[in-house]
């Protein structure tokens, strides 16, 4: 199976009913490569992304959605500006343990000593 788009959306409530912030991203892996001949238009698939490669996508559109839909609450005064950047903070901390632990990249999080100085 291989993907081709992946879509993240976020929404941020706020303090009173209808006082929500929306924000959703979509993205798109080009998946078809158009040739065009004298006679016909053709599309072609190209390789589009394994699961292993749309998972870490996911994440990282992810993390910039929720980032995003935080911001533009606080602009909006949606959330306090102190609600919104301690929020933030936390999502690119939980992000980035995700990120770690997806590629493998856990060498600061468990102390391994396995490396070189």
């Amino acid at each position: 199976m291989r993907v081709t788009k992946i879509v993240a959306s976020r929404c941020v409530k706020g303090r009173t009913r209808g006082d929500d912030t929306f924000v959703a991203w979509t993205t798109e892996f080009e998946s078809v490569e158009d040739e065009h001949d004298l006679l016909e238009k053709a599309a072609i698939p190209v390789q589009a992304m394994t699961i292993k490669e749309a998972r870490l996508a996911t994440v990282l559109l992810g993390l910039h959605v929720d980032v995003a839909a935080h911001l533009n609450a606080k602009a909006n005064g949606v959330i306090s500006p102190e609600q919104a950047d301690m929020t933030i903070n936390g999502i690119k901390t939980n992000y980035s343990i995700l990120l770690s632990e997806l590629t493998g990249d856990t060498d600061n999080d468990t102390g391994d000593t396995t490396q070189q100085s």
